[in-house]
């Protein structure tokens, strides 16, 4: 009989006999023991994760509430500075120094705020100063009083009673600035010897970027939203879906709690949008700001799908009560799954050129061809991804080369030497500056990918340098419009190409002078840069393997065939370098990178 059973076994197929031992020794039972589980550790998990992310939410708005405590501090130290009290009290006259003093306010004053800037968290502190002052409008450090008064926001600070206030972005510069977004603070001025006298108002700005980051942290999930909102229903800055949050600041019960002083954290179970979830919200200390978070349920839920690994251990339960059966129904396919394993062990041991699985067309069969080619891609994808590494060290290691740049940093120093001799201390203190420019623009913090503004401000930096050298003998003309400066690209591109224009081109002619026009433009979706000189121009036979050769500018150490390769390797090899160039009559290179929008797109 038992012989009998065997033989019944052996001639059901590999699917059924599979099927039928799942069936009977493991999916029933499992039906019953994974509701149990999902319905013990779902539950676990989502209290878990509540938890997680109200420690976060906490943790990112005490780090919010530090940072606004500097500013503030810094606001205080502002007011009770003696230089500013007697800027404040000073009053015109018509005497014909009347200019020399306000400068020498002026100059002071500034030099005292730029002190205060070295905070981390400041981006900019300036002065709303009388509307007599000749710098009242220079509108970067010191502001004219009176568009306060005209605004209604000296009042606003008359009622806050000496407390700072906070104003989002584009309130106190509307339609100024562009590109950089501001949160500010305003804190009145008083007269030290008469404090019920407002002199005027310091004024501390942060980057929306800065305060955006902070508040990211307490971002639970991809889907979730976090806001920093004030008393009026306007938005500060915010990390996720604008239009949840606007569908949210609609609905009267976040009005509500926007109105309501709340210093401890809380959370409401709250539906926006038709979306369920539970909304963290606290007031942030010394602003009118409350800090939301709104986690959607169905995120929460899906931290649940790790119970399926804790039902493995049930089924592997499931499994030892089996293993009789499972002994008994194995033995007609034990030989091909064993000599599979081994190769997977062998695999596992980094040995991936073994001899080719052969095992027939069923299943098991199918498994072992499918083995084989995986070995065989795997192989590839390693010696390619090999390959590639060593190209991008290289590159690498070339772009650290040229941020040293020591041959210009000697130029201009032997420059710099010459100049003291000659005491010519205003060009000395111009040199240094654009130097210390030029570097700082060159190691950008360490960042590979940096803004358009920045690399048209480097190329800047340079060419005057050089103008220093060779007595203005190069004219830069830079026509890039002001929606492409936040572009962004890889550094360290046109730098090389305009070194190459000057030492190459300008510096080769007979009268050693000439010009540069740097442009930028949008050509389908790449961002398209051209360099164009009238310089000496290149000869034929060198144009045709500029791109390929290992030559060298004198003083940048930075190939143009590496600029070339680096914009290869980061975009891909669709894009790089154009060359085009009449001898004797100048060089145009064209630039073609994909166009990026935005600096944290990159």
């Amino acid at each position: 009989m038992f012989k009998g059973i065997v033989g019944a076994v052996n001639n059901i197929g590999l699917r059924k006999k599979l099927y039928t031992s799942l069936l009977v020794f493991i999916f029933i039972p499992l039906l019953v023991f994974g509701y149990y589980l999902y319905d013990k550790f779902s539950a676990k998990l989502i209290d878990q994760f509540e938890y997680t992310a109200g420690q976060a939410f906490e943790q990112t708005a005490g780090y919010l509430e530090y940072k606004i405590f500097n500013v503030s501090s810094i606001a205080n130290i502002a007011m009770m500075d003696n230089k500013i009290q007697e800027l404040f009290k000073y009053t015109p006259s018509d005497r014909y120094n009347e200019s020399i003093i306000q400068d020498e306010y002026y100059r002071d004053n500034l030099n005292f705020l730029y002190s205060l800037e070295r905070s981390k968290d400041i981006y900019r502190i300036g002065l709303y100063v009388p509307s007599e002052l000749i710098f009242a409008n220079e509108r970067e450090h010191f502001f004219n009083w009176s568009s306060l008064a005209e605004s209604g926001i000296s009042e606003r600070m008359e009622e806050n009673r000496g407390k700072l206030i906070w104003l989002p972005s584009g309130v106190l510069d509307p339609g100024h600035g562009g590109q950089t977004k501001l949160i500010s603070a305003l804190c009145r001025i008083r007269n030290l010897g008469n404090y019920h006298q407002t002199l005027g108002a310091c004024r501390i700005d942060l980057l929306e970027s800065d305060v955006h980051d902070i508040i990211a942290r307490a971002r639970a999930t991809p889907s979730s939203l976090v806001a920093l909102v004030n008393e009026n229903g306007q938005t500060i800055t915010s990390v996720g879906d604008p239009r949840l949050l606007e569908a949210g600041l609609r609905q009267q019960e976040i009005s509500d709690i926007l109105k309501e002083p709340e210093e401890a954290q809380a959370s409401a179970k709250i539906k926006i949008d038709n979306r369920h979830g539970v909304l963290l919200y606290k007031d942030v200390k010394g602003t009118d700001w409350k800090l939301l978070s709104f986690i959607p349920d169905e995120e929460m839920l899906r931290t649940t799908e790790s119970v399926k690994k804790e039902t493995a251990v049930f089924v592997l339960i499931l499994c030892v009560l089996a293993y009789g059966f499972a002994i008994f129904i194995s033995s007609t396919i034990t030989s091909r799954i064993k000599k599979l394993v081994v190769q997977l062990k062998q695999t596992e041991r980094g040995d991936f050129k073994q001899p080719v699985f052969r095992g027939g067309h069923d299943e098991i069969g199918q498994l072992g061809m499918k083995f084989n080619h995986m070995l065989g891609r795997i192989s590839d994808l390693i010696e390619e991804k090999y390959n590639l590494g060593k190209s991008v060290k290289g590159a690498e290691l070339k772009a650290l080369q040229a941020q040293i740049n020591p041959h210009f940093l000697y130029n201009t120093l032997e420059c710099i030497r010459w100049m003291t001799k000659e005491n010519k201390s205003e060009e000395i203190n111009r040199l240094l500056y654009l130097l210390a420019k030029f570097y700082r623009l060159s190691l950008s913090k360490g960042e590979e990918v940096i803004s358009l503004k920045d690399e048209i401000e480097h190329i800047k930096a340079y060419v005057e340098i050089q103008n220093i050298r060779f007595d203005d003998a190069i004219h830069l003309e830079i026509d890039v419009p002001e929606e492409l400066l936040e572009f962004a690209l890889i550094k360290l591109v046109l730098q090389p190409i305009v070194e190459n224009s000057i030492l190459h081109g300008i510096l080769e002619k007979t009268d050693g002078t000439g010009r540069i026009q740097v442009k930028a433009e949008i050509l389908g979706e790449e961002l398209v840069l051209t360099v164009a000189d009238d310089g000496a121009g290149i000869e034929e036979k060198v144009l045709e393997n500029i791109l390929n050769s290992d030559r060298r500018s004198r003083n940048s150490g930075y190939g143009i065939k590496n600029v070339n390769e680096r914009i290869k390797l980061y975009y891909g090899s669709e894009y790089g370098l154009e060359y085009r160039s009449i001898y004797g009559e100048g060089t145009s290179v064209r630039i073609r990178i994909p166009a990026i929008g935005r600096l944290n797109e990159a």
